[in-house]
């Protein structure tokens, strides 16, 4: 017994963690997918209407969707370059700091680890 756990150790680690996520994520994403199938109203009395595709044919044939869509694909391009840019200026500024200037370098990160170390000072003082 002891051998087969030891070789199964992974597994025995990673399907309680895989089980949660099937059952938290995996299930509502699954039955949100065939109620989106079906014509439906909130009620226990009527049983859903399979329509098939119908839903998405209307939802992409609505000019609030595509414009919708477009502005959300715009801001996601002029956010992901500011982004990149900005994290590869501030990476190469980091790089070039030398040993005796850590102290600059921490506290580009200290935002980081305050929150921690406020909560730490704050629970101390508590007590």
């Amino acid at each position: 017994m002891h051998e087969w756990i030891n070789r199964n150790t992974k597994w025995i680690f990673t399907l309680p963690t895989l089980a949660f996520v099937v059952i938290c994520i995996g299930y509502p994403l699954g039955y949100a997918l065939y109620m989106s199938l079906h014509s439906w109203r909130m009620s226990l009395i009527e049983q859903p209407i399979y329509i098939g595709l119908a839903n998405f044919v209307e939802l992409f044939s609505e000019e609030r969707t595509l414009n919708a869509l477009g502005f959300t694909f715009k801001y996601f391009i002029i956010a992901s370059i500011f982004e990149v840019t900005f994290g590869v200026i501030l990476a190469l500024m980091v790089s070039k700091i030398k040993k005796s200037e850590r102290v600059n370098k921490n506290r580009i990160s200290f935002p980081d680890g305050s929150y921690a170390y406020c909560n730490g000072v704050r629970l101390e003082s508590n007590f």
